[in-house]
């Protein structure tokens, strides 16, 4: 199904080099005709500042909203503003962005690196492409920009994903192992 409203699309990410803010940028230069709009919250890394304000200047200035470092508890009305949440870190350990974005009802799209392929499973909850994967990531995009009730299934399935990760059984499975290391010492 076709959509003319725009995906409304979300990058929340702190000032790191790897988070890949240039990946999203480049990958929406693919999907110019297509109807998307981008909030990116968070700062923009120094060594990586000169290649966003190129990219930037070649998208359409009404579809990029760059709100700059946000606090925490400003992250739930973001959430709540958009479809797809996206994280194409080339490096992650646990993604609480994606953690987050799924909890939220969202679909994300992310690297298959890290944390993120634990939490998103692809075709399931979300998408997942190559680190640094331009066109992957554009693919994904465009998959989503033209199938909104699939972006609406995987936003159900991942809050059922979320759901799963109840931090008091986090805690008790890292008690049992430090237990057994103790043990084994």
């Amino acid at each position: 199904m076709h959509c003319t409203n725009p995906l409304r699309l979300l990058f929340l990410a702190r000032a790191a080099k790897y988070k890949g803010l240039p990946d999203v940028l480049a990958a929406l230069l693919r999907l110019k005709d297509a109807p998307w709009v981008l909030t990116v919250a968070g700062g923009v890394h120094a060594a990586e500042a000169e290649v966003v304000a190129r990219l930037l200047k070649n998208l359409p200035q009404h579809a990029v909203r760059i709100l700059g470092p946000v606090c925490h508890d400003g992250v739930p009305a973001l959430m709540c503003e958009c479809d797809v949440v996206l994280v194409p870190s080339r490096y992650e350990n646990f993604c609480n962005v994606a953690l987050e974005a799924l909890a939220a009802g969202k679909a994300v799209v992310g690297a298959r690196c890290g944390g993120i392929p634990d939490l998103v499973e692809h075709e399931q909850n979300g998408l997942l492409f190559e680190p640094g994967d331009v066109e992957g990531l554009a693919a994904a995009l465009k998959r989503l920009v033209i199938d909104r009730e699939l972006v609406a299934l995987y936003g159900h399935r991942g809050r059922a994903r979320a759901a799963t990760y109840d931090w008091h059984a986090v805690a008790e499975a890292t008690d049992t192992i430090l237990q057994r290391i103790r043990c084994c010492s």
